[in-house]
């Protein structure tokens, strides 16, 4: 089996007349990257690799992520150009490039290639809010294998929803 956990960038700030691929997280994004940051790395199962857009706002919710009380090391991220605002089936491309070793990964990606993609492998289809979490639950050995509406979604997670001990829920209201 391996597991996708799948992460939709903070919110992000659209005070500066910025390029797209240089805005960065707003203040409320920086609270619910933290956020997630100790629910992943506190929960189970860990990622032991991460696959970044290289746009500022999902390097900015790694790094953010990255500072979590990981225990030791937090994983390996690539930053990857390929990600800014992939498609469908460029996620999903990529994805099936993982190593076998790799049983939990972590894509942090924008909309709409996250709800995209949780609707090709599970066949759910919802509203995917900024820094909310998916987890995918496939039932292959390697990530090549990985196929249309053969996984199971286990979770999505807003942020709103984290236990406050994680700095969800009302702490993430500007």
């Amino acid at each position: 089996m391996r597991t996708l956990l799948l992460l939709r960038h903070g919110k992000s700030d659209w005070d500066h007349d910025l390029p797209d691929h240089d805005r960065t997280l707003s203040k409320r994004g920086r609270k619910a990257a933290k956020a997630m940051g100790k629910y992943i790395a506190s929960t189970g199962p860990r990622p032991t690799q991460v696959l970044c857009s290289d746009s500022k706002r999902t390097r900015e919710t790694w790094e953010i992520i990255a500072e979590a009380d990981w225990g030791s090391e937090p994983p390996v991220c690539e930053l990857l150009p390929e990600l800014y605002l992939a498609s469908t089936e460029g996620l999903l491309r990529r994805i099936r490039q993982v190593d076998a070793e790799t049983e939990t990964l972590l894509v942090i990606a924008h909309e709409p290639g996250c709800s995209g993609l949780v609707h090709a492998l599970t066949g759910a289809r919802m509203r995917y809010p900024t820094a909310a979490l998916a987890r995918i639950d496939t039932p292959h050995e390697n990530w090549r294998a990985l196929s249309e509406n053969e996984g199971e979604l286990r979770l999505l997670l807003p942020p709103k929803q984290l236990p406050a001990k994680n700095g969800g829920g009302a702490a993430l209201e500007d």
